[in-house]
Order: C-alpha cells, then sequence, then structure tokens
C-alpha cells in the first residue's frame, strides 16, 4: 500500500482535511461568484491540464445549469482553442487559470493566447479583472497575477495532488460557478470522512471495505475494474478512471479501470472482471443489466448517489 519513500506519501496527504479547511474559505468563493454575477459575467473558461481539469469536468457536466457556464479548455489543438475562442463573449467571460506548479506550459500557452484576445478587445487595463488564478504558493503564476492585475489569486495547498484537488480550491471554484452548494458539498464530504475514519473498524468502514474488496479481487486476477454509470452521474466515472489508474498503477501492478464501455450480457465477460455501479436512481437504466450479472455471479459494488 505504501512506497518505501515516505516522504511521497506525506506530503501528498492535503486532500485528506480539506474539506474542513476549505469550509473555512468558501464565502471568499462565494463572493467571488457574488461580484461575477454583479458585473454581468455569465461564462466561465477553465484554463488547466491533467488532474486541474478533471473535477472541474465532472461539475461542468453534472451541474451545468447554474449561474454561469462553465467550459473547460485542456487542450492547446488550434481547433479546440480557436473554436472556444469564437464561442465567447469576453466581455462577460472570466478565465480561472489552474496550475499547481504555476509552470504548466500548456496553461500559461492558453493564458497568454486569451490575455492578448481581452488586451486588444477591451483595453490593457480591463483584461486582468477577467483572470482568476488557483496555483501553490510562491509560483510563477502568483507573480503573473500580480503582475496582470488578475481579479484574484487563490493559494492552494501544496499537499494536494491534481486528481486529489476535487474539494480544494481547484475543484471548489469551478463548481461554485455552476451552482454547486458548496456548504452542503464540503458538509457532505466532512460525513464521509468521520464514516471512513480510523475510528471506525473495518467492518463498518465503506471506503475500508470497497478498497479490501478492490485489492482482494484485483490479487484474484479481478483487475479489470469495470464501471457502469448511470446517465446523470457518468462524467464521475471519468474522474474515476484516473484517481484509479495513476493511484494504483505503480511498480508494475495495478488496476485497470475501464470506463465508458457499454454494458453487454454477463456471458460476454471472463473472470478478470470486478463491476462499480454508480446508481442514481432506484429505477436506473442500467438496473437491470446490473442485476444480470449480479444473477450470473459476478461480484458488484454498487454506489448509490444521495443526490
Amino acid at each position: 500500500m505504501w512506497s518505501d519513500r515516505s516522504d511521497e506519501i506525506v506530503n501528498r496527504l492535503g486532500w485528506l482535511d480539506i474539506a474542513v479547511r476549505m469550509d473555512e474559505e468558501r464565502h471568499c468563493i462565494d463572493a467571488l461568484l457574488q461580484d461575477l454575477q454583479q458585473e454581468g459575467y455569465t461564462q466561465a473558461v477553465l484554463l488547466g491540464m491533467g488532474g486541474s481539469s478533471l473535477a472541474p469536468e465532472v461539475f461542468a457536466r453534472t451541474f451545468g445549469s447554474g449561474p454561469m457556464t462553465l467550459r473547460i479548455l485542456d487542450s492547446t489543438h488550434p481547433a479546440a482553442v480557436q473554436g472556444l475562442a469564437d464561442s465567447l463573449d469576453p466581455a462577460r467571460t472570466v478565465f480561472i487559470v489552474a496550475t499547481k506548479s504555476g509552470t504548466t506550459a500548456e496553461t500559461l500557452s492558453l493564458f497568454k493566447y486569451f490575455h492578448k484576445q481581452l488586451q486588444d478587445q477591451l483595453g490593457e487595463a480591463e483584461a486582468g479583472a477577467h483572470f482568476v488564478a488557483i496555483t501553490d504558493a510562491g509560483s510563477e503564476l502568483v507573480k503573473l497575477g500580480l503582475a496582470c492585475s488578475f481579479r484574484a489569486v487563490f493559494i492552494n495547498d501544496p499537499n494536494i495532488g491534481g486528481r486529489y484537488s476535487a474539494l480544494s480550491h481547484f475543484g471548489m471554484i469551478p463548481a461554485a460557478l455552476v451552482g454547486v452548494n458548496l456548504r452542503r458539498m464540503l458538509r457532505r464530504a466532512m460525513e464521509t470522512k468521520n464514516d471512513c475514519g480510523r475510528h471506525i473498524t473495518g467492518s463498518l468502514n465503506p471506503g475500508a471495505q470497497i478498497g479490501v474488496v478492490m485489492a482482494e479481487m484485483a490479487k484474484a486476477g479481478r483487475d479489470k475494474l469495470t464501471v457502469i454509470a448511470d446517465e446523470e452521474v457518468a462524467s464521475f466515472a471519468d474522474w474515476l478512471e484516473q484517481l484509479i489508474a495513476e493511484s494504483t498503477g505503480k511498480s508494475g501492478t495495478g488496476i485497470v479501470p475501464v470506463v465508458g464501455e457499454p454494458a453487454a450480457s454477463p456471458e460476454a465477460y471472463g473472470a478478470d472482471r470486478l463491476f462499480v455501479h454508480l446508481q442514481w436512481s432506484d429505477a436506473g437504466a442500467q438496473d437491470a443489466k446490473v442485476q444480470a450479472l449480479i444473477d450470473a455471479g459476478h461480484p458488484v459494488i454498487r454506489v448509490r448517489f444521495r443526490d
């Protein structure tokens, strides 16, 4: 479970209690949203690569009908950049520049492109107010934000890796812009942390139970974790894919997540599968297919979303 190099573990565990600390920060995020709405902003674009864009993508696809429209740009392909640029109203758009290191070349290139556009269209004095940065303390992006008069620069916990950053500024700021109730989300996260705490025995600890099942199934040859998701939470599976693949895929071992594969009949699968059903309701479109897998003896973990 643990690396021989303890320093590579200790300095990456900030996500374990980030919900508590972000509960103190949410008022600043709410104030940002309020200011943007009062000034007539209707669109937000997150500029970020890899882990910096995973959680925002989930929030954008799941809660897409909030106070602002959120778009994710995690590509430097000219067609993708130009297509997005052509669809925006610059005067009503805020750009979130998200990079932990503050030096991600792709993210900074995207910033420079859109900043130049806004300078040309709105003037140099106004362009900076259309940008918000999320980064680690002391990064080059902090300096850039000050030099270009960004609307805000949010300093994230440096002990959180990209794919674990959903409940940090990297996830909560985009979430707020699409209307997610931050207080409720953080409260749910703290409840889950408590339910999975070290004081909860394994038989009552849902996190430990899922982890043990995944590990034991993988050791028995069922190392293809196949996610079957109801449409309402399908985007969550994409984030889960990288979380599992990059976190367990170390030193020649790991669990292979299978996401987006249409559910087949039970006989189509071999003995290398462990299924996870992300269930939105009791009458979801995937229920009958998942029940058929259970009836045929395939192992299935079912995760029910409350709301």
